[in-house]
């Protein structure tokens, strides 16, 4: 299976909000930057609980990819999130209410994965501010 493959199966566990099925194409130890948080994400287990807690936040997510280039083990990826922001979003200052607005984010994202196909290592690019609307 192709790395582009994988992800594409990480966002239909997204879109049918299966956080634990999405975090599984993630290694044990993988490592996620991403601009919501002032440290990484470490570990599976931090990487569905930020997934489930998106969705929390967006009930009615859909993510929608544009563009995928793969070389040797490293995906880019560009995609949409879209949705309502009707659940609280979880931040490192606590939660911030919902808006109640619609939600449209561009993302750029660049993924490593190791020799059994997870992901060990994932940089995420967005617009924070565009996440609650």
């Amino acid at each position: 299976m192709t790395k582009t493959e994988i992800n594409q199966k990480i966002v239909d566990a997204i879109n049918r909000h299966n956080s634990r099925e999405a975090a599984e194409y993630y290694a044990e130890d993988a490592v996620v930057y991403d601009p919501m948080y002032l440290e990484p994400l470490r570990g599976r287990e931090a990487i569905e609980k930020d997934t489930a807690d998106t969705i929390r936040a967006i009930p009615d997510l859909r993510v929608e990819t544009h563009n995928m280039l793969e070389k040797d083990n490293t995906i880019a990826i560009e995609y949409t999130v879209m949705g309502t922001n009707t659940g609280p979003f979880v931040s490192p200052e606590g939660d911030v209410p919902p808006t109640g607005k619609k939600v449209k984010v561009d993302i750029a994202m660049f993924s490593t994965f190791n020799d059994q196909d997870r992901v060990v290592e994932e940089h995420r690019y967005y617009n924070v501010a565009d996440m609650t609307g």
